[in-house]
């Protein structure tokens, strides 16, 4: 059986419904935050894999580019924010900021973060424009960019 990006995001939703205690409001918020992250990471990457040339596949398979070690969120990140398209630009953006709340939510202790609604919403729209990205060849020609600069 095949897992869905999208599981984690009826994961994240299954949570923000049933936890109603208010001690673990906080706990919740970053369960959240850090599941819709991947959620969105994962279908922003499985949509550039359905339109990139086989050959670059196992760029995100390995993470591996000319025998180099390479971060995939970044290479996803930045083939999105490059792009010639402006829907493209901001899913970039979006999943710069997901990012920058996933890593504030699971490494920082002391930030304080609030309302799983309002950042379950965010992240829903945000995970919506990246299934209907079009453009395709914007995304193939902003990818190779960014590989051509590591």
């Amino acid at each position: 059986m095949l897992f869905s990006p999208d599981d984690f995001e009826r994961i994240a939703d299954e949570i923000r419904k049933k936890i109603k205690d208010r001690t673990l409001e906080e706990a919740k918020t970053r369960t959240i935050v850090s599941r819709m992250y991947y959620s969105c990471f994962l279908n922003a990457r499985e949509k550039l894999l359905s339109c990139i040339p086989p050959e670059y596949k196992e760029v995100f398979i390995k993470g591996i580019f000319k025998g180099k070690q390479i971060n995939v969120h970044y290479i996803v990140r930045e083939t999105f924010k490059s792009s010639q398209d402006k829907m493209h630009q901001k899913i970039g953006e979006g999943l710069e900021v997901l990012r920058k709340r996933r890593n504030e939510a699971d490494y920082n202790i002391s930030a304080i973060l609030e309302y799983p609604e309002l950042e379950l919403i965010r992240s829903r729209l945000l995970n919506q424009n990246i299934k209907n990205v079009e453009n395709t060849h914007e995304l193939v020609k902003s990818f190779r960019q960014v590989l051509g600069s590591l």
